[in-house]
């Protein structure tokens, strides 16, 4: 069995303290606890181990060497499971086994390798500084992945409010163009009845003028059949020739095949009015569209056709940069003019049709080469072009006549 720690006391094996196992120095140089030599001493007044005399307990003094470092303890003193109110003391290193002072006995014999329980602090230590190192990384990372989180937040609100302000502001330019538009259609079928219903109003009065000549005229021969007896026959001949004369004045009614009808087509598409694409990451929205030549709308990375128009992708398809202009291609490529909504061949730089007093204003067109549009001006676009045919896109068509 291994001798006692220093920190012990050699007849007990409990450690010192402060209090009632306070290590008392003897003159010999042995140290007990201060229960013990009181104890002892009520027998005995000599040392247990040399039998050296000592004085009283009261004239012992404390061996403050051992006091002052004594091990400060890290855990909680483990009690035995057996005999709890004993602490424990050993182990059996054969067994594995924590002892108290009466468990050791039943380890006291062959086959058994006893050791002192003792706690291995430096262990501890190494244990908690790598627990602490792991918290502290943990502490980091998530500290870290929180600011990024409050960064990301405030990006996807920003993004999403840009998009919401957009969407307000495409849909207002379609209004006052859809607006625009209805009374520019319902005006022009207008003038065509104000047009076809004075053409049918004279002709109507043309109609009736005919009407009461041959009324006139039909009299006239009713009562010339009464009246024949009294007339020669070159009276007669020369009044059914001057008969036959007025009436070839009276022009004959038209019918309605002759009424040439204005119908209105809708060809609105519904889907021109916009749609949401959805991107695995932030960096797409920027990095990973291309931009139909034709109808200036954005399209997904991983899209061959353009989903409005249909038009497959080519070399001469616009890219969006990282600024979020867009750059169209080259001269064959056509433009639209935002002003008069005409179409003009890609290597001219204005209007062909000389809008605007002739001074049109190229910024607001779709051009090519190196001309940049906005977003909002490629919806503006998208949304004059209605009266494109739109592939497999939804449309309803409704005809009304007059």
């Amino acid at each position: 069995m291994s001798e006692p720690s220093i920190f012990e006391c050699s007849i007990c094996l409990t450690p010192f303290n402060s209090s009632n196992r306070a290590p008392m120095s003897l003159p010999c140089g042995h140290v007990f606890c201060k229960l013990c030599i009181s104890q002892y001493s009520c027998t005995f007044s000599a040392c247990p181990n040399d039998q050296t005399p000592h004085p009283p307990l009261d004239k012992l003094p404390l061996c403050l060497n051992i006091l002052h470092n004594l091990p400060k303890p890290l855990i909680k003193v483990t009690c035995c499971t057996a005999h709890p109110r004993r602490q424990i003391k050993y182990k059996c290193r054969v067994h594995n086994t924590c002892l108290c002072s009466e468990c050791v006995l039943l380890h006291a014999g062959p086959g058994h390798e006893l050791l002192l329980f003792k706690v291995n602090t430096e262990k501890l230590r190494e244990d908690i500084k790598e627990l602490a190192d792991t918290t502290d990384s943990v502490a980091k990372d998530a500290e870290k992945a929180l600011q990024e989180y409050v960064v990301m937040s405030k990006k996807l609100s920003s993004f999403y409010e840009n998009q919401i302000s957009r969407v307000n502001s495409a849909f207002e330019v379609a209004i006052r163009q859809i607006v625009s538009r209805q009374k520019e259609l319902v005006e022009g079928l207008r003038k065509h009845l104000r047009d076809q219903q004075n053409a049918l109003d004279m002709k109507k009065n043309k109609c009736s003028m005919s009407l009461e000549k041959a009324k006139g005229w039909s009299t006239k021969l009713h009562n010339l059949s009464k009246d024949l007896g009294d007339m020669t026959y070159d009276e007669f001949s020369k009044y059914i020739s001057e008969t036959y004369s007025e009436l070839s004045t009276i022009s004959p009614t038209k019918n309605q095949e002759d009424l040439k009808l204005y119908v209105f087509n809708d060809l609105i598409n519904l889907g021109e009015l916009g749609n949401l694409s959805i991107f695995k990451e932030m960096k797409e929205i920027k990095e990973m569209n291309w931009t139909c030549s034709r109808c200036t709308l954005e399209n997904p990375e991983s899209e061959s056709y353009c989903n409005a128009c249909l038009s497959a992708r080519s070399s001469a398809a616009a890219t969006t940069t990282a600024t979020g202009a867009t750059t169209l291609g080259g001269e064959n490529d056509s433009w639209r003019c935002l002003t008069c909504n005409k179409w003009n061949p890609g290597n001219n730089k204005c209007c062909s049709t000389g809008c605007d007093k002739n001074q049109p204003d190229f910024a607001k067109s779709v051009g090519t080469g190196n001309q940049k549009h906005s977003p909002q001006d490629k919806f503006k676009l998208r949304v004059k072009n209605v009266n494109r045919p739109r592939g497999k896109a939804r449309t309803h068509k409704r005809n009304s006549s007059f």
